[in-house]
């Protein structure tokens, strides 16, 4: 893309993705056939089930590396859902982005996320727990 330079900063988030729901069928009695291939092809194993704000969720979660300045999207992975966000971190990390910022919620806070972002040279900026009271 002439003229657009992706040299602001980044910043990461993860969105639940939902999925239809599939229920496991009870274990087969003797002398029952086990699920047949096309029954099987329908089931999705990879994704599963996690919590948020006291409701489930089953599915996957997008994780984005997004350039501050322009919005664009550098990166992505994904994840089942209940990656938590921080394990998408190594992945999505642009080492390049030396004395910019790193934008991202209180889920990749930590001493590792920190200890990183020193080692590359990116200015922490990731947000802090929120306290009770």
């Amino acid at each position: 893309m002439a003229g657009f330079e992706a040299r602001k900063g980044q910043m990461l988030d993860a969105s639940l993705v939902q999925k239809p729901k599939t229920r496991k069928p009870a274990e087969p009695k003797d002398g029952e056939p086990a699920l047949t291939r096309q029954q099987a092809a329908h089931r999705d194993g990879e994704a599963n089930w996690t919590r948020k704000h006291d409701r489930s969720y089953f599915g996957y979660k997008n994780h984005i590396n997004a350039d501050v300045g322009h919005g664009f999207i550098r990166d992505y992975a994904v994840t089942p859902a209940a990656t938590h966000d921080s394990q998408a971190l190594p992945e999505l990390l642009d080492i390049s982005q030396r004395h910019q910022p790193l934008y991202a919620d209180s889920a990749y806070r930590s001493a590792a996320t920190a200890a990183r972002c020193k080692d590359h040279r990116l200015i922490h900026r990731v947000m802090h727990k929120a306290q009770r009271n």
